[in-house]
């Protein structure tokens, strides 16, 4: 069956939501953002970065790095500082 709705109750967004962390732990372009923002990078590597990296860079100034840590400790301080709707409670 074919799912034609948006998600409603709180468990399916969080699910949706550790989904989206789980590609962020696997993307290449973010493990180079966090690398670009903790180790620095190298000249050659700089010299390669496709013209549009920065905003690969906002999306990592904005979640933070996902290097080493489990989706129940980013997830709190993700979804109060870039999801979270003004008004709502976990109960909505």
């Amino acid at each position: 069956m074919e799912r034609t709705q948006a998600p409603s109750s709180w468990v399916e967004k969080e699910f949706a939501f550790s989904l989206w962390f789980g590609f962020l732990t696997i993307s290449p372009s973010y493990e180079l953002a966090t690398r670009c923002r903790i180790d620095g990078l190298t000249e050659l590597e700089h010299s390669l970065l496709p013209p549009d990296f920065d905003k690969v860079l906002e999306v990592y100034d904005d979640l933070g790095p996902v290097r080493g840590v489990d989706f129940l400790q980013w997830w709190p301080k993700a979804r109060a500082n870039n999801f979270w709707q003004s008004g709502l409670t976990s109960s909505n």
